[in-house]
């Protein structure tokens, strides 16, 4: 049998194939995750984007890398993120070929771009960070005593806080710079009771209701300062008084020119009364600091990881507290280089950027003296005012202040008293007797005093004017 193949051959016509060019993307080829992206975050402490010798490297710091300058800008759409270690390293791997954004998250820390690709398998990127430390001081009324800003203690407008920079500080005085300054044109310059000596010395004054705010600061220890005065806003030639006596202290250690004129001294504050012995206090703490403060060794404190605590507490900075830790109304607060504020009042450690200073006032007696014509004990419309001599003791007859009243109109106040003492307010300077005389005990050291009152204001009561009013009258 013979078999036959039939082949068909199919011939296709020459006809052009037209291939579309558009709405089709090259093939390309993905970038293999093996890229690394290695490096530092560190204090950039002279702020010029290098790291040089003594900047500390940042532990703990969060990291993170973006895919644009934008993304890495606003903080968003990150990529991926890591921390620093102990020692301020990072390591970010598993990525893509390509350009990315790196920052970490504290202050003033830098956008550093990086590109990875064929063979640069591993990259560095160092991150520098310049951050600036804020502290808020808030001032409320203290009406129970108790330290704490309660729920219904309100804050205080007019109160002068003072931060210092101790480094700054201790360097102007060993300069000679501090006695030099030309204080008249600084307070003709300040505005609403805020004032800069230098670098080193701020006043703040509160307003509306609202902390005061110290913003920009440097790395470093301050201490932070209830003032002995208000600082008052049009009251040029009172506070240059005021700020150079009060430089004078600190220059010199010496409060004789701050304590020779009593007008210098308005704090109404309890913590600072009586007043001339807060004076020698802070003279004393403010005038060893020049002695006994390194301002590198501070430095060098700040740059350590203030969260261990174990090294500052004994060093250098523990010194500053020590020294203020005897002053009523101060703190001691440092600013390490994350811009991260600690407390360190009462030589404990505490992470915060606010610092309370509670305001009470003084127990004060007030009322009104007349001369009670008609003798029956009350204040007739025609009754005027009687000027007489007050004078306040103690218990075992120390004087703690004395008035004189005023005649025909006005009332009395005698402020700056202290709290938990018995207090015997004793009439003199005239001839008259009090309408209704005194019921209560008379101690032993005011025998023979014509004492007219007596008081004590617990140190845990809300109130601290206590009201006195009584009439005198002629002798028969």
């Amino acid at each position: 049998m013979t078999y036959k193949y039939r082949t068909t051959i199919a011939v296709l016509a020459a006809t052009a194939v037209i291939v579309p060019t558009t709405g089709f993307a090259p093939a390309t080829i993905p970038s293999p995750p093996i890229y690394t992206v290695v490096g530092t975050v560190f204090a950039d402490a002279n702020a010029n984007g290098s790291h040089d010798f003594g900047e500390p490297l940042l532990s703990r710091v969060s990291v993170s890398l973006y895919a644009t300058a934008d993304d890495a800008s606003a903080t968003a759409n990150p990529v991926t993120t890591t921390t620093t270690s102990a020692l301020g390293t990072y390591r970010v791997g598993a990525l893509p070929g390509g350009t990315y954004y790196l920052s970490a998250d504290v202050a003033g820390a830098s956008v550093v771009p990086v590109t990875v690709g064929a063979l640069n398998l591993i990259q560095t990127a160092d991150i520098a960070a310049a951050p600036k430390g804020a502290l808020t001081a808030t001032v409320f009324a203290d009406t129970n005593g108790n330290g704490v800003r309660d729920a219904s203690e309100t804050n205080l407008d007019n109160q002068t806080i003072i931060l210092i920079d101790v480094a700054k500080t201790v360097e102007l005085i060993d300069r000679g710079d501090l006695g030099g300054l030309d204080v008249g044109t600084a307070v003709a310059a300040a505005i609403s009771g805020n004032l800069d000596i230098g670098d080193a010395i701020h006043f703040r004054t509160t307003a509306k209701g609202a902390p005061i705010d110290y913003q920009g600061l440097d790395a470093g220890a301050y201490v932070m300062m209830r003032s002995p005065f208000n600082l008052t806003v049009g009251d040029a030639l009172q506070n240059t008084a005021r700020i150079t006596a009060l430089i004078d202290v600190i220059a010199s250690g010496d409060p004789a020119a701050i304590l020779a004129d009593p007008s210098l001294l308005s704090s109404s504050d309890i913590s600072t009364t009586p007043e001339n012995e807060y004076i020698k206090k802070l003279a004393r703490a403010l005038s060893k600091l020049a002695d006994t403060i390194d301002p590198a060794e501070v430095d060098a404190s700040v740059g350590q990881d203030l969260a261990a605590g174990a090294h500052v507490v004994g060093g250098t900075i523990r010194t500053v507290a020590e020294l203020v830790d005897a002053v009523p109304a101060m703190h001691v607060a440092v600013v390490d280089r994350r811009g991260q504020g600690w407390s360190l009042t009462g030589l404990t450690l505490a992470r915060t950027n606010d610092f309370l200073f509670g305001v009470r006032k003084p127990v004060s007696i007030t009322g009104t003296v007349f001369n009670d014509s008609n003798g029956n004990g009350k204040k007739d419309v025609l009754d005027l005012a009687e000027a007489v001599t007050l004078t306040v003791y103690t218990e075992d007859g120390a004087a703690l202040a004395s008035i004189k009243t005023p005649s025909l109109l006005g009332s009395y106040t005698v402020d700056k008293l202290p709290y938990d003492t018995d207090l015997y307010v004793v009439l003199s300077g005239t001839t008259k007797r009090p309408t209704n005389g005194y019921a209560g005990r008379v101690p032993d050291a005011l025998a023979g005093m014509t004492v007219v009152g007596s008081t004590r204001v617990g140190g845990d009561s809300t109130t601290s004017s206590v009201p006195l009013t009584f009439g005198v009258t002629a002798k028969k």
